[in-house]
């Protein structure tokens, strides 16, 4: 049988710590004792219990943080849980059932709400602690491309932020669609992140009629990294040095000029649809396996223009081998402040972006989604990043999930348009 609190020892000094909950609240004994009934002896509450919550004057160190809003760890909410199933103590039994008696199940829901809210304000703290295991990202392109450059910019940072590897996962195929899949269906726990593309997550929904994601439904955004334009290129026989004169020449000929793109279904292929449905100009889609194949036919007069990534083919304007009549993004860009835009060159609205972003699987917690994104924001904010991502043409991104959210269905509205207007159909 369990003594008394009164006939027990004085104890160190944690009691001057309980006396002060108790001035308002009797409870059990913490997880430390030796069972549920040794518990509900009749002992002061050393984790501060409910009924202090507003004492934010409390000398108890549990009671100030309940009081504040700062949650409390593992080990006190345990020990909650086993005072709250635990009997009421025998000394006080009779006197607490009366209470208990008069307010029926309401003590009990009101238990419930403060332990959620406990464990709500706990939250934050395990975003604090993460990383602490390796984290995956995976890629749906092979090394090298634009995707794994754009991830190999940040990651090396992020690694050094957080104490943790991160290990690139590639999973090539079928137009980086077989990289978004395997993330969808991963673990959310905030250690698999995935870094997708415009091709992948906006474009591809609206022309396979099956894929094993949901762009929507089945990830968690997490921040937009870059965004990349187009160049509008054609060979140096084309008799246009800009977009005007571009569209008169289309115009004027007795048959369809041709263009090239990476591949059916590609931003560089959307985007010159994107053009041809604007200009109403009529011009033949000649699709390649790649970029790289694309240019240099485009390069041998084979065809006559194309969008093409300024990562790549930059180089291939500057040697005057190829005739940059404009940029697709909104803006100029730094790397070519001379080159105007399609939009300021006659066709208002223009806009044809490669972005990459990171994006978790559906059901990362947000607390920790918020923290991840944080971290990137900073990175990205970095002069050194900037510097980085301008040399390969494009410009970092930094923002919020929610912005990226919305970026994410602008695009795929648009694309989707433009895919339906063309009939664009893949298998």
């Amino acid at each position: 049988m369990s003594s008394s609190p009164a006939s027990r020892s004085p104890p160190c000094r944690a009691r001057s710590a309980r006396r002060s909950c108790a001035r308002s609240v009797r409870c059990s004994r913490p997880a430390v004792a030796s069972s549920p009934t040794s518990c509900a002896t009749g002992s002061r509450c050393w984790v501060g219990t409910f009924s202090a919550i507003p004492r934010a004057t409390s000398s108890c160190s549990t009671c100030r943080r309940f009081a504040s809003g700062a949650g409390a760890s593992r080990a006190e909410l345990a020990s909650a849980r086993i005072i709250v199933r635990g009997p009421a103590p025998r000394a006080s039994r009779k006197r607490a059932g009366r209470g208990i008696r008069h307010q029926g199940g309401v003590v009990h829901r009101i238990v419930q709400a403060l332990c959620g809210f406990a464990l709500a304000c706990a939250l934050p703290a395990a975003a604090q602690n993460y990383p602490t295991k390796p984290i995956r990202l995976i890629i749906g392109f092979p090394a090298g491309g634009g995707t794994d450059v754009t991830a190999r910019t940040i990651t090396q940072p992020l690694i050094e932020k957080f104490g943790q590897p991160i290990v690139i996962d590639y999973r090539p195929g079928a137009a980086g669609t077989v990289g978004n899949g395997v993330a969808a269906k991963s673990t959310p726990d905030g250690y698999t992140w995935l870094m997708t593309a415009t091709g992948p997550h906006v474009i591809a929904p609206s022309l396979y009629r099956s894929l094993s994601y949901d762009p929507f439904r089945d990830y968690a955004p997490i921040g937009l990294v870059s965004t990349s334009p187009y160049l509008l290129l054609v060979h140096p026989s084309v008799d246009a040095r800009s977009v005007a004169e571009l569209v008169r020449w289309l115009r004027a000929r007795p048959t369809p000029a041709s263009y090239s793109s990476a591949g059916a279904g590609t931003p560089g292929h959307l985007a010159s649809e994107l053009f041809k449905s604007m200009t109403k100009v009529s011009i033949d889609h000649i699709p390649y396996k790649g970029a790289a194949p694309a240019l240099v036919d485009l390069m041998g007069g084979q065809v006559q223009m194309g969008f093409s990534d300024m990562t790549i083919s930059a180089p291939h304007m500057k040697s005057g081998r190829l005739r940059a009549l404009a940029i697709s993004s909104s803006t100029r860009s730094p790397l070519a402040p001379d080159l105007p835009t399609v939009a300021e060159s006659g066709l208002p609205g223009f806009e044809a972006l490669v972005w990459y972003g990171l994006l978790g699987p559906a059901g990362t917690p947000p607390d920790l989604v918020r923290h991840i994104n944080a971290e990137v924001v900073r990175v990205l904010k970095r002069p050194k990043t900037q510097k980085r991502f301008a040399a390969l043409g494009a410009t970092a991104s930094p923002g919020t999930p929610e912005a990226f959210a919305a970026q994410i269905k602008r695009d795929y509205d648009k694309w989707a348009g433009v895919i339906k207007s063309a009939d664009i159909k893949l298998e």
